[in-house]
């Protein structure tokens, strides 16, 4: 835990030198990861590394077709998908 907090701090500094700090700026990551989590199927390590992945390819490609401020609603129709087709997330047994 030491070594991952010590990788973490230099950009944990870095980052808001160049973007600015903001107090929801994490809100976006948390939400698409929680998502990941959850449409991989919990307690699935692949499925989530998986779903990550593939949501944020899917998301950069959106931005080919529509505004950036829709990519966040591109995860959440992904999960909702994900939801209503796969609710017990995409790698676990039904």
């Amino acid at each position: 835990m030491a070594i991952a907090s010590a990788m973490v701090a230099i950009p944990g500094v870095l980052v808001p030198l160049d973007l600015g700090l903001q107090p929801y700026g994490g809100t976006t990551v948390l939400l698409t990861a929680t998502i990941a989590v959850i449409a991989g199927g919990i307690g699935s390590l692949h499925g989530a590394f998986i779903l990550a992945i593939l949501i944020t390819v899917i998301q950069n490609l959106s931005l080919l077709f529509m505004s950036g401020e829709w990519s966040v609603g591109v995860t959440f129709f992904i999960f909702l998908i994900f939801m209503l087709f796969r609710p017990r997330g995409l790698f676990t047994e039904s």
